[in-house]
């Protein structure tokens, strides 16, 4: 169901918290990778029930661990 997809979809992004926490970056950088996958992107009911909170907390950790301008 959507609840229960959001609320895994949550609890991987909270994983995502932790790791960068323990600067695991090498297992927050799979991450990223494996949320960020269209077949996810595509899912938008799901990242919407998603908290917003959360949403921000993730967005702020995909841009920290992104290669863009990374030099």
């Amino acid at each position: 169901s959507l609840r229960e997809r959001a609320r895994q979809l949550g609890f991987f992004m909270s994983i995502g918290s932790e790791l960068f926490k323990l600067s695991n970056f090498s297992s927050l950088a799979a991450l990223e990778t494996g949320i960020s996958l269209p077949a996810l992107k595509r899912l938008k009911f799901t990242v919407g029930e998603v908290p917003s909170q959360l949403q921000a907390e993730w967005k702020q950790l995909s841009s920290t661990i992104s290669a863009v301008n990374n030099y």
